[in-house]
């Protein structure tokens, strides 16, 4: 089973296999190595360790897949990249976004809304400075849990040669993506 960092491919192998045979996690890189692991007598699926292209080109697919975790946090302006997927998803889903976060609005700018974040969790340090580096952290936490909401990162009606990248697909959201009103069989 190959993909990305952090997609669900041990899980996925867990899922079919009905136990949890292969090591999980919530951050990349838990995976060290190819380990076989037996669904059946008759048949085993090989875990494989993330990967990634060698060079990112297209900065918005860099930035989606940061967004979900493929790429370490401690190597990324957390509080940038978390400012910059709070604008993509009061784009994409901003009904969602100001339930989860109530001083949000939707017109404002990416640092804006990352403040708008420390507002409404409280997160103030003295004197009134607000904890950005916290929010970032909580908004991409609870994005990828899936906690804010289930949806698709790229248009699949764009003319791009890039993957869909989707965070937290449930077995009944496999036929709704959201945001998109697209169904399974437009694919």
């Amino acid at each position: 089973v190959l993909g990305i960092p952090n997609v669900g491919k041990s899980t996925f192998i867990n899922r079919i296999a009905g136990a949890s045979r292969a090591q999980v996690g919530d951050k990349p890189g838990v995976t060290k190595g190819q380990q076989w692991v037996k669904i059946t007598p008759y048949l085993e699926l090989m875990d494989t360790p993330g990967l990634l292209w060698p060079k990112l080109e297209d900065p918005q697919l860099a930035r989606h897949v940061a967004y979900i975790g493929s790429i370490k946090d401690d190597i990324m302006d957390t509080e940038e990249l978390a400012a910059s997927l709070l604008f993509d998803l009061m784009r994409i889903c901003p009904e969602e976004l100001v339930a989860r976060y109530k001083k949000l609005e939707k017109d404002m700018a990416p640092e804006e809304l990352l403040e708008g974040v420390c507002k409404s969790r409280g997160f103030v340090l003295g004197g009134g400075v607000l904890d950005t580096e916290r929010a970032a952290h909580i908004v991409l936490d609870e994005f990828r849990a899936g906690k804010i909401a289930r949806v698709t990162l790229d248009d699949p009606r764009e003319e791009k040669n890039v993957p869909i990248l989707m965070v937290s697909a449930k077995k009944d959201d496999i036929d709704k993506i959201r945001g998109l009103g697209l169904g399974a069989d437009d694919y």
